[in-house]
């Protein structure tokens, strides 16, 4: 009889440069996605997502070979099909799901369908798979999350942007302080190891 595999992610924050050089040569370029109007959803071997602020990103990989990886605006015509776009999703993985990763929405009073279409979507990546990583509700009005994900590497190199009004700079993520101040929901799925700018970051550190 063989041992339960476990499968492990990294998800490292890096500064806007390093990612542009990692992400520079992946052509697989996931855009928002509206129901009914574009796909919804790739499967690819490493894919980009770029510009995730009210809307919500998504992973569901097998740690292996396999990975879909979503975009979602958060619009009424997604909204209205949540349920339709579950189903949609969860029909196109014909392999064992095993790990992913959520991100994304704000609490802006004229986006009222960000927070629940993200909720909506980790319930579903919950009933889906034992293993998920989630960076929920970006803190900052005008901040904003790219990634890249490799399948073979099970790697997400993330690069999340604030903006610091006062003295009008990017702020980039550099320790776990910021990474608090980011997103108000943080939550490493065991296993799964965190690093900012290519240092491992004890998850214990962001209760």
């Amino acid at each position: 009889m063989q041992d339960k595999i476990s499968f492990t992610s990294t998800i490292n924050f890096v500064p806007h440069t390093k990612y542009k050089r990692i992400s520079h040569n992946c052509n697989t370029y996931i855009d928002t996605a509206i129901y009914g109007k574009n796909m919804l959803f790739r499967q690819a071997l490493n894919f980009k997502i770029k510009a995730v602020r009210t809307c919500t990103a998504l992973v569901i990989n097998d740690g292996e070979n396999n990975a879909l990886g979503a975009h979602f605006y958060d619009c009424l015509e997604n909204a209205q099909h949540l349920n339709d776009i579950c189903t949609n999703m969860s029909d196109a993985i014909n392999w064992k799901p095993s790990g992913g990763l959520i991100v994304g929405s704000k609490s802006l009073i004229f986006r009222p369908y960000s927070k629940p279409i993200f909720s909506r979507l980790k319930d579903f990546m919950e009933e889906k798979i034992s293993k998920l990583s989630v960076f929920q509700e970006h803190a900052d009005e005008l901040s904003e999350t790219d990634f890249h994900y490799d399948v073979k590497t099970d790697t997400y190199t993330i690069c999340s942007r604030g903006f610091d009004r006062k003295n009008e700079k990017i702020i980039s993520i550099n320790s776990p302080e910021d990474l608090l101040k980011r997103y108000r929901k943080i939550h490493i799925a065991d296993g799964d190891i965190l690093m900012i700018n290519g240092e491992k970051i004890n998850p214990d550190t962001l209760q």
